[in-house]
């Protein structure tokens, strides 16, 4: 058996393929890696892990069901198509510069597929329109000159759905001239022989330039402006701005955009005054360095209790001090029961808990998502 790969350490070109979404919005978008990894991130790369060697035995028990779809997906493709060839984690060169890792292709004679785990919680471009597995595509027809059609497979783990698409040899010169539109101007972008920003969300939140692009400046200006201009009194919102007298829904519409936006703006300053402050020395205005103490939180509850005994802290008085996690704790439930019936003991475990009083439900949130 093949020890459980480890993708920290993986080089990657520097345009890679899962990058050229972000920069399709924006030509001058930059990864921001100044923030710690996102738990959801730590989570998806120890299910690809695990998943390279089919090997679930190590990855954590909450996220062994979450791996264990696309397991089972595999399963189905390799029982439609048992003769085909299989690699995991194939490197694909795209162009002479940009080069990716699939998760796994599956090769007949004339056609094949490409699978690509995505293990977040949200949907992404449909297989149809998604730049990075044309990209991908564009290199498997490149690398194999047998193969006339490749099936596309976007595996959502956590919302156990897959979308797919067919790409012909036919459409390989306009997939190609699609990426490297996209590629041309991103490399065009960072020698600084253009100077294209866009603001969007989609970009925006996780671009480490946010804090200092013009553009989105240009976006949270006239706010901030109007803002200011409220001063020294209060800073209550100018009639212009404030969203309780927009009547128009289009209008709306590009004000809800715009207010994702400006949130990821107002945390880039922040990030950046502190970096101005602790790396160059520069007194911000209006402003004194502080500090806030480290959250405090425990790992292994189990072991926590184990050592609090020794300290004269009895199991009841600890318990106390727990938080008891009501969807973790139905889940297990769920994860436990036998196929066919985990539905109804999530329902039994959620009816006993509110019946004893001890689970309540908080009232209904409302919200706006993005249509697709």
């Amino acid at each position: 058996m093949n020890p459980t790969p480890d993708h920290s350490s993986r080089a990657h070109s520097r345009i890679s393929p899962s990058g050229l979404g972000l920069l399709a919005v924006c030509p001058s978008f930059a990864n921001d890696n100044s923030k710690p990894e996102h738990p959801l991130t730590t989570e998806g790369t120890l299910i690809h892990q695990h998943l390279e060697t089919r090997d679930l035995s190590g990855l954590r028990e909450d996220l062994r069901p979450i791996a264990q779809v696309g397991i089972n997906f595999w399963d189905k493709l390799r029982a439609e198509s048992p003769d085909w060839k299989e690699q995991v984690e194939p490197c694909i060169q795209i162009t002479d510069e940009m080069k990716g890792h699939l998760d796994l292709i599956r090769v007949g004679e004339t056609e094949a597929a490409q699978i690509d785990y995505k293990s977040g919680r949200f949907h992404q471009a449909t297989a149809a329109t998604n730049i990075q597995q044309k990209a991908y595509a564009v290199g498997l027809f490149k690398l194999l000159p047998h193969i006339q059609k490749i099936t596309v497979y976007l595996v959502y783990l956590r919302l156990e759905e897959v979308d797919y698409e067919v790409f012909t040899r036919e459409q390989l010169p306009q997939l190609e001239l699609e990426v490297l539109a996209v590629l041309r101007r991103a490399q065009a972008a960072q020698r600084g022989e253009i100077d294209e920003r866009r603001p969007d969300p989609a970009a925006c939140t996780w671009c480490k330039h946010a804090g200092t692009c013009p553009a989105l400046h240009q976006l949270a200006l006239p706010v901030a402006q109007a803002y200011a201009s409220a001063r020294p009194e209060d800073l209550a919102i100018p009639d212009a701005y404030d969203p309780a007298l927009i009547t128009d829904p289009s209008v709306m519409g590009k004000a809800y955009v715009l207010a994702g936006v400006i949130e990821k703006w107002v945390d880039s300053v922040r990030h950046h005054a502190i970096q101005m402050r602790l790396e160059q020395g520069i007194e911000i205005p209006g402003t004194q360095l502080a500090h806030r103490a480290g959250k405090k939180s425990i790992s292994d509850p189990n072991e926590a209790l184990r050592i609090a005994e020794q300290f004269g802290i009895s199991h009841d008085e600890f318990m106390t001090a727990v938080e008891v996690s009501g969807p973790k704790l139905l889940k297990i439930a769920h994860d436990k029961a036998p196929k066919g019936k985990k539905k109804v003991a999530e329902e039994n475990l959620e009816n006993a808990l509110q019946d004893a009083g001890v689970m309540s439900i908080g009232s209904e949130t409302l919200y706006l998502r993005k249509s697709k």
